[in-house]
């Protein structure tokens, strides 16, 4: 059947996409001609300023559908889309303390003295606040994301012989942790 006025529509499918989407996305429309029939062919580019909200929700691809995006998938979009990291983002937390982190300095670099210097030079503090990262190298934290299971299997995978899970800690500890249950068990 074709397109009659392929002018209009592209202009309507160029308004709907500045009417209904935030930001803008980066986009062309292509005419040709195919079996005397005109057909436009839409092509949106993948962009950096996620996330792309159409009528003021975000949705991803789910297979052939669009599904709405959950708050939490919503924020780790917008992250993305602020070109921040994750470790950049300022800490949840007011109170730190790093004497895992001193010791295993003091230890490994022969670090005389540990302070906000030591810190800042981490990249663990700017201006006087700290990040995620400072809260992931902590001695204690509220941090879902820092956590480890470890799992020794029995015969099947079903069947577990042990297991640790560590929750809340320094990476520093969760390393020293994992090393001292694989040294367990292997």
């Amino acid at each position: 059947m074709g397109i009659d006025n392929i002018n209009l529509v592209k202009l309507q499918i160029e308004n709907s996409i500045n009417d209904a989407m935030d930001p803008r996305p980066e986009f062309d429309i292509q005419e040709e001609v195919k079996d005397d029939q005109k057909i436009i062919t839409l092509t949106v580019y993948p962009g950096v300023e996620v996330p792309y909200l159409y009528q003021q929700r975000a949705y991803q691809r789910s297979d052939t559908a669009a599904v709405p995006l959950n708050s939490r998938e919503l924020q780790k979009l917008s992250i993305k889309g602020s070109r921040v990291s994750y470790e950049e983002l300022v800490s949840t937390e007011d109170d730190l303390n790093f004497t895992v982190l001193e010791i295993a300095l003091k230890e490994k670099l022969g670090l005389q003295n540990f302070d906000e210097d030591v810190l800042r030079t981490l990249g663990l503090m700017k201006n006087g606040t700290m990040n995620r990262a400072a809260e992931l190298l902590a001695d204690e934290n509220n941090l879902k994301e820092s956590a480890l299971d470890i799992v020794m299997f029995g015969d099947t995978e079903d069947v577990f012989l042990d297991r640790k899970t560590i929750s809340g800690k320094s990476l520093i500890t969760q390393y020293h942790e994992a090393l001292y249950f694989f040294d367990k068990w292997y």
